[in-house]
C-alpha cells in the first residue's frame, strides 16, 4: 500500500469514527470513551531525531564521558574506548573547538565535530558532566556546532542525533512521573512520538528538530535504571497518533480542570477540529489535580472569613448602597459568562448576593466582579498567569467553596485525566480516543543508524513496531450528571441489591449482559449489574451470558496513612501502580500472608494489612443526582430555562417552581438539565436534589420530528426568518435537540423551548436520517443588513425622550408591567428606537411601534448609536486583534484583543485605520488585518507571515514582559513559527521594527519576531 492510498484509507477511518460519534451522542456532556483504531504503515520512516541540549545553557566547556565505543568524526584511528572522558573547549570569539582526549589537545578544523557511536558489546552512550543529570545516558552520536551569532561572537549547539525509541525514553519520565499506571504512560509516550515526528517532517532545513526543554518536550537523556516508563515506551513501539494523513497535534496538559480547551478559543487557530471543548471527568474526578480552594461563609462576619474578600466585598457594598452599608450574610455565590460559546464553563464574572444594613434600610444587593481582574490574585486563587482557570462553586454546610482548576493551556491530553482514565481500567488506546477524537494509531517501522565497531560505514536497521493486542469489546461508559458522582455496582439487578464497590462517573465497563432496565457488566475484575440507562455503549453487546455476579464478603478502608503503596504482587519488591489515600474504600477479593489482593477503582493490585480496617458490608453510601425539583421557595414563582450559563443568556422557556428536570450534567455552579423535552441551563442553587416535584408533559411539537444541532461550530443561529437577512434570536448549543415544524431542503422551521424560528437544514442531524455527516461550521456570509421598516410617528414624544436598546444585548423583553415575572408582550431588537413615557427607576415604561410596556432600564441608551456602513472580520494569523482607543499605534491605549475570525460592526475608516465596535468595545484596529469575508479554518504551516504595520525605529528601549517567563523569539510572525531561541524574563533585546502584533528584534545574534502585548516600550527620550 502506498502513501497517497494509505492516507486515503485513514481519513474513511476518520469519518466513521465521527459519524459514530455524532449519531451515538446522546448530548454534549455524554461521555463517550472509544478506542483510536489501528493501522497498519507498510513504508519505513527515517527514525533519527535530532535533539539541541539547550538546557545546559551557553557553553564554553564541556566533558563527556564514552560508555561503549566512540570516535572522531567517525575515525577510528581516533577512538574514545569504553569509560574515557573527552574534554572539549570552546572560543566563543572565534568559533574554534578544541578537544582534549587521553592529555593531548586537539583542534578542530572549522566549526563542527561529532563524536560518532559504534557498535560494541554493550550499549555505547555518552554522558555529559554539565547535563542537569550527568549520570543519564545519550545513546547517540553528539554533534558540536559553533554558529556565528550577528553580533560575531559565535554559540555552540550540542546536538544529540538519537534513534526515536530511545530519545523517548528519556522523554516520557520527564513529561509524567513513572509512577502513573502503565496505559497512561503508553497514552503519554504515543503522544510524545507523534509530537516529535511532526516536528521531524517539518524542520529538515534546520539545525536540529528539537530542543531538550519544555518549549519542546524535556528530555534528560535516561538513567540504566528500567521503570514503568522505559516499559511504555517499549509496549507501544513504533505506534504514532494520526487524524487522517497528518500526525495527529498531540497536544497535552498537565491538568485541564475538568474541560478541555480547544485550539481555537486558546490560540485563534482551528487547525484541530478535534482538539475542541467538552468535559472531562476523569481530570475533574482526580484528586491529585492542581486545585486551589476557597470557603466562602454565609455569616458575612465568620471568624474564618477570607479578611481579602471582606474588604473586597465591603467596598464594593459601600460603593453601591452607600458609606454605612455593613454586610449582614453572603446569600448566594454564582459565576456565569463564560469566556466563550457553550460549552465552555470558563466563568468571567461572579456575583455575590449579599444582605445590606444601611442607617435606614435593610436590602438586598447584588455586588458583581471580574473574576480575573478583581478576585483571582487578590485572593490567593491563580494557579498560573494565563487567566483561564475555571471556577467552580458548591453549596456547603455554613456557606460556599470555590474550586478553581487548570494547570497548562487545557489542550488536548490532560495527564491528570490520563492517570485517573488508566485507574479506572481504561487502556492507552481509549485514553488517546478520548482526548484525541477520531483519531487512529497507525503502526510505523523505524530505521535508525550506528557505525560497525571497527568501521565507517552507516549501519542502517530497521525496528518493526510493537505487537497490539485487540481492542477490549463490549464496552460501554458509565455517564452520570457530576463529574464526581458515582453509582453502586449491585450484586442483584435492584435498587435494593447489596453494593459491591462504586463505580464514578466516566468508568468503562465491559458488558457482560444488556438488558432492559440492568445490565450484568464487568468493573475491573468484579461482575454486577448497572442501571442500563446509565451506560453509553460502544458497539452491540451481548444480551445473554452464562456469567454471574461476583460474590464480595468483604472490604477494608485505608488507615492511618495518606499514601499506601499499590503494588502489583504481594512483597515490596513489585512495582507500586498507585498510591492509595486515606478513606479509600477496597474490595477484597484474597489474601496471601501480610498481603491483601484487592480493587481500587478498575484496578486490582496488593497493600499491606497493616494499613487496612476491615468491613463485612461496603462501609459508605453511594449516590448520585440525576433528578432535581426547582426550588424556588414559593409556588406562584418561575424561573428562566437558559441557553447558557450565564445570566444574561437568551431565555428558553419558564418553568415554575416545583417542576422535576433530569440533570445532565453539574458542575456545582450550573446545571445542564432537561425538562419537558427541552435542554437548558439552570443554577444549581435553584435545584432541591433531595426533593420529587411534578414531571410536566413534552411541550407542544417535542413528540414531532425530532433533529439534533450537528454543526462544527459551538453554537447555531436561530433567525427570525428562512434567511440570513433576518435578526438572530437566539444561539443553539451545538447537540441540543430541537423540533422541526417544517422541514426544507435550506431551511427548517424549528422550536425551541417556547422560541420559534428558523436554522439551516445542512447543520441539523436527524436521527432517522444516519446518512448524514457532520458539515462544517456556519458562517453568516456579510450582507447588509435587513431594512427596518420606518418607526410609527409618535405624536408629542419629545426629542428627548427618544432611547434605543443598547447594543450589548440581542433584544430586550417588553414587559405587561413593570416586573420581570411579568408576562413578556414583545421583544424589542437591538439599537430599535423606543418613545420613553416614564422612567420608573429599575423599569422603564415605553412606546414601540404601536404597542406599549414597560423594559428594563439598564438595557436602554438615550445616544442614537453610530449608524453602521458594514461588517468585516478579524483575519489575523493566529493571534488576536489590539482595539485601540485611539487611531494612532504609539500614542493609544489598548482595549482589549479580539480573537481572529470575529465579527465587527465597521463605523468608518481613519487613514489605515478602521472605526469599529465589539460587543461592549469601540474603537480603531489596523484595517490590514480585516476583511470583508469571514476567514476560512486556519491550518499552521512554515509559510512565512509578516505583520503589515511593523515600521523601523531607531533609539527605543524594550524589557520582556512575560509574567516572569522567557520570552520565545520566532523566526516568523506566527506563534506557529519555529523558535529561533528563548528571551529570559527582563532582558532587554534591540528593537528594530514595532508593529500593532508583532515587533522584530534582535538577541544574543538571532533576529526574530515577538508579540508586542509581551515587551515594555521606552521611547528615545
Amino acid at each position: 500500500m502506498n502513501i497517497k492510498r494509505l492516507a486515503c484509507v485513514l481519513a474513511a477511518l476518520v469519518m466513521t469514527a465521527l459519524l459514530f460519534i455524532s449519531v451515538s451522542a446522546e448530548s454534549l456532556d455524554d461521555v463517550v470513551v472509544l478506542s483510536a483504531p489501528l493501522v497498519r504503515s507498510s513504508t519505513a520512516k527515517n527514525g533519527m531525531v535530532r535533539v539541541w541540549l539547550k538546557e545546559m545553557g551557553d557553553l564554553s566547556h564541556l566533558d563527556v564521558t564514552v560508555t561503549g565505543s566512540y570516535s572522531i568524526n567517525g575515525n577510528t584511528a581516533m577512538k574514545i574506548n569504553d569509560g574515557e572522558t573527552i574534554a572539549i573547549d570552546f572560543n566563543k570569539s572565534t568559533g574554534a573547538i578544541t578537544f582534549t582526549l587521553r592529555g593531548t589537545t586537539y583542534a578542530v578544523s572549522g566549526l563542527e565535530m561529532r563524536l560518532r557511536r559504534h557498535q560494541a558489546d554493550g550499549e555505547s552512550a555518552v554522558s555529559i558532566a554539565q547535563a542537569s543529570r550527568p549520570s543519564n545516558f545519550y545513546p547517540g552520536d553528539l554533534q558540536l556546532l559553533a554558529v556565528q551569532n550577528s553580533n560575531g561572537t559565535y554559540r555552540l549547539y550540542p546536538i544529540m542525533h538519537v534513534y526515536l525509541e530511545y530519545y523517548l525514553k528519556g522523554v516520557v519520565p520527564n513529561e509524567m512521573s513513572a509512577s502513573y499506571p502503565i496505559e497512561a504512560l503508553k497514552a503519554q509516550a504515543v503522544a510524545a512520538r507523534t509530537y516529535v515526528l511532526r516536528e521531524v517532517d517539518v524542520r529538515g532545513s534546520y539545525n536540529y528538530d528539537v530542543s531538550d526543554t519544555s518549549s519542546s518536550q524535556v528530555y534528560r537523556g535516561h538513567s540504566a535504571t528500567e521503570n514503568n516508563a522505559t516499559k511504555a515506551v517499549d509496549e507501544t513501539k513504533g505506534i504514532v497518533a494520526m487524524n487522517g494523513s497528518a500526525f495527529t497535534g498531540t497536544y497535552y496538559t498537565a491538568s485541564n480542570g475538568g474541560q478541555t480547551e480547544s485550539v481555537k478559543n486558546a490560540w485563534g487557530s482551528s487547525g484541530y477540529s478535534y482538539l475542541k471543548v467538552k468535559d472531562d471527568p476523569f481530570d475533574a474526578s482526580n484528586a491529585s489535580s492542581n486545585r486551589r480552594r476557597l470557603t466562602i461563609y454565609k455569616d458575612f462576619d465568620h471568624a474564618s472569613q477570607n479578611a481579602t474578600l471582606a474588604s473586597i466585598l465591603t467596598a464594593a457594598a459601600r460603593k453601591q448602597c452607600g458609606a454605612s452599608a455593613v454586610i449582614e450574610s453572603i446569600d448566594s455565590v454564582i459565576p456565569h459568562t463564560p469566556k466563550y460559546a457553550a460549552p465552555s464553563r470558563l466563568y468571567t464574572r461572579m456575583d455575590f448576593g449579599v444582605t445590606v444594613l444601611t442607617n435606614t434600610t435593610v436590602q438586598y444587593a447584588t455586588l458583581s466582579f471580574g473574576i480575573f481582574e478583581d478576585l483571582e490574585t487578590q485572593l490567593g486563587l491563580s494557579i498560573q498567569s494565563t487567566q483561564n482557570e475555571l471556577w467552580s462553586v458548591e453549596t456547603v454546610a455554613d456557606g460556599y467553596k470555590i474550586t478553581v482548576g487548570r494547570w497548562g493551556h487545557g489542550i488536548g491530553m490532560s495527564q491528570r485525566g490520563a492517570q485517573k482514565m488508566a485507574q479506572m481500567g481504561y487502556t492507552y488506546d481509549q485514553i488517546l480516543g478520548f482526548y484525541y477524537e477520531g483519531c487512529q494509531r497507525v503502526q510505523y517501522t523505524f530505521t535508525h543508524t550506528i557505525l560497525p565497531a571497527g568501521g565507517s560505514g552507516d549501519i542502517v536497521s530497521a525496528e518493526p513496531p510493537a505487537a497490539i493486542s485487540p481492542a477490549v469489546q463490549n464496552q460501554a461508559t458509565v455517564t452520570l450528571a457530576s463529574a464526581t458522582d458515582a453509582i453502586p455496582l449491585r450484586y442483584t439487578a435492584s435498587e435494593s441489591g447489596a453494593t459491591l464497590t462504586g463505580v464514578p462517573n466516566g468508568a468503562a465497563v465491559t458488558v457482560l449482559a444488556k438488558g432492559m432496565d440492568w445490565s450484568l457488566v464487568r468493573y475491573g475484575q468484579i461482575n454486577g449489574y448497572l442501571p442500563t440507562g446509565l451506560l453509553i455503549f460502544t458497539d452491540t453487546p451481548p444480551t445473554t451470558t452464562n456469567q454471574s455476579a461476583t460474590y464480595i464478603s468483604q472490604w477494608a478502608t485505608v488507615t492511618g496513612t495518606n499514601s499506601l503503596n499499590f503494588r502489583t504482587g504481594p512483597g515490596f519488591d513489585y512495582n507500586v501502580q498507585a498510591s492509595l489515600s486515606e478513606g479509600m474504600v477496597l474490595c477484597v477479593l484474597g489474601t496471601q500472608g501480610e498481603w491483601i489482593k484487592v480493587q481500587s477503582g478498575g484496578m486490582v493490585g496488593y497493600v499491606s494489612v497493616d494499613f487496612l480496617t476491615m468491613h463485612r458490608a461496603y462501609p459508605e453510601a453511594i449516590s448520585s443526582d440525576t433528578s432535581a425539583m426547582v426550588s424556588l421557595g414559593a409556588e406562584d414563582l418561575s424561573i428562566s430555562l437558559l441557553s447558557s450559563p450565564s445570566m444574561t443568556a437568551t431565555p428558553i422557556m419558564d418553568i415554575a417552581h416545583g417542576t422535576q428536570v433530569t440533570v445532565l450534567h453539574n458542575d456545582g455552579s450550573w446545571c445542564r438539565v432537561k425538562v419537558a423535552g427541552v435542554e437548558g441551563y439552570l443554577l444549581t442553587s435553584q435545584l432541591d436534589f433531595d426533593a420529587t416535584g411534578v414531571t410536566p408533559t413534552d411541550v407542544p411539537g417535542t413528540q414531532g420530528l425530532t433533529a439534533i444541532v450537528n454543526s462544527e461550530a459551538n453554537t447555531l443561529n436561530l433567525r427570525e426568518g428562512p434567511s440570513k437577512n433576518y435578526n438572530v434570536k437566539a444561539q443553539i448549543p451545538k447537540g441540543t435537540s430541537i423540533i422541526v415544524t417544517e422541514r426544507g431542503d435550506t431551511w427548517c422551521a424549528v422550536r425551541w423551548g417556547d422560541l420559534d424560528g428558523y436554522v439551516m437544514t445542512e447543520y441539523l442531524l436527524f436521527p432517522d436520517d444516519p446518512t448524514q455527516t457532520p458539515t462544517s461550521e456556519p458562517t453568516d456570509s456579510p450582507s447588509p443588513s435587513p431594512t427596518d421598516e420606518p418607526l410609527p410617528d409618535i405624536t408629542g414624544a419629545p426629542e428627548e425622550y427618544k432611547a434605543w436598546v443598547m447594543g450589548t444585548v440581542n433584544y430586550v423583553n417588553l414587559r405587561v408591567s413593570p416586573s420581570t415575572g411579568a408576562e413578556v408582550i414583545a421583544r424589542i431588537p437591538s439599537g430599535d428606537e423606543v418613545a420613553v413615557i416614564e422612567v420608573l427607576g429599575t423599569f422603564t415604561h415605553v412606546r414601540h411601534g404601536v404597542g406599549t410596556g414597560y423594559v428594563l432600564s439598564r438595557h436602554l441608551t438615550y445616544t442614537k448609536p453610530m449608524e453602521s456602513i458594514g461588517v468585516m472580520y478579524v483575519n489575523t494569523d493566529v493571534d488576536p486583534l489590539a482595539l485601540r482607543d485611539e487611531a494612532d499605534l504609539y500614542d493609544s491605549t489598548v482595549l482589549v484583543r479580539i480573537p481572529r475570525g470575529e465579527k465587527l460592526m465597521l463605523y468608518g475608516h481613519v487613514g489605515d485605520w478602521s472605526h469599529v465596535q465589539w460587543g461592549d468595545y469601540v474603537g480603531y484596529c489596523a484595517t490590514a488585518y480585516l476583511s470583508w469575508k469571514k476567514p476560512t479554518d486556519y491550518a499552521p504551516d512554515d509559510t512565512p507571515i509578516y505583520d503589515p504595520t511593523m515600521e523601523p525605529v531607531e533609539g527605543w528601549t524594550v524589557l520582556t514582559n512575560n509574567d516572569g517567563m522567557a520570552l520565545g523569539l520566532r523566526k516568523w510572525c506566527s506563534m506557529e513559527a519555529p523558535e529561533l531561541t528563548s528571551i529570559p524574563a527582563g532582558a532587554s533585546p534591540r528593537l528594530l521594527e514595532m508593529g500593532d502584533i508583532w515587533c522584530k528584534i534582535t538577541y544574543e545574534g538571532e533576529t526574530g519576531y515577538c508579540l508586542t502585548n509581551k515587551l515594555l516600550f521606552f521611547a528615545p527620550n
